[in-house]
């Protein structure tokens, strides 16, 4: 196995069945005693449902990039502007009695279980641009350890639309290499992360949940 094989692909994804994906990222709700779709048990279950039922349609959209549960709810995250049919199909999935028959699908009782709001976020970086940069940065990796930087992880980052690189062994000065080689989409993590026996490549990301 190459050097290169050792590199993980890092995604801030969690997996919601063979067409779904979703960040999970813990942000703090904006007041006490709202529903939190993060640290919610009940809460975080409703929005990972709605997400497996949004997912098949978003996931056929050019410009779609990610689900993400946020604290207030459900991000729809996407690389343009959403189109008149992605409008259409969360106003629907909004509507208290779409979501209750989801809830009721997936042996949640309606009653009981709070409304999941939906939102959209539009990125100016597509994730087809992002993984683009994450396989060149994975070619790249023995090239670099011969230098003495070992890339550790690389890959997509849902929250801040850049790719991110873990050094198996950090340092300012080569997290500045890396920047000015391949530019303002990269993201060098400020902390050594060495890798487990579970990182591997290929040619679907890791899927791991982001905090």
């Amino acid at each position: 196995m190459r050097n290169a094989r050792r590199v993980s692909i890092l995604a801030a994804w969690a997996c919601l069945g063979a067409s779904g994906l979703t960040a999970i990222t813990a942000l703090p709700s904006d007041a006490a005693g709202l529903p939190d779709f993060v640290h919610g048990q009940v809460e975080n279950f409703a929005a990972h449902v709605v997400c497996e039922d949004l997912a098949p349609a978003l996931s056929k959209e050019a410009n779609f990039f990610a689900l993400r549960i946020t604290a207030q709810g459900l991000e729809v995250i996407l690389s343009s502007p959403p189109t008149p049919a992605q409008i259409a199909l969360i106003n629907t999935e909004s509507q208290p009695t779409v979501q209750a028959r989801i809830f009721s699908k997936n042996h949640l009782d309606p009653a009981t279980v709070p409304h999941v709001p939906i939102c959209f976020r539009t990125v100016p970086n597509s994730m087809a641009t992002l993984m683009a940069l994450t396989h060149r940065l994975v070619a790249d990796a023995p090239s670099w350890a011969a230098k003495g930087i070992n890339l550790s992880a690389v890959g997509p980052d849902v929250v801040s639309d850049t790719v991110v690189v873990h050094l198996a062994k950090y340092s300012p000065a080569a997290a500045s290499v890396l920047v000015r080689t391949y530019g303002s989409l990269l993201q060098v993590a400020p902390k050594s992360r060495s890798v487990s026996p579970s990182d591997r490549f290929s040619d679907s990301p890791q899927l791991i949940v982001s905090t």
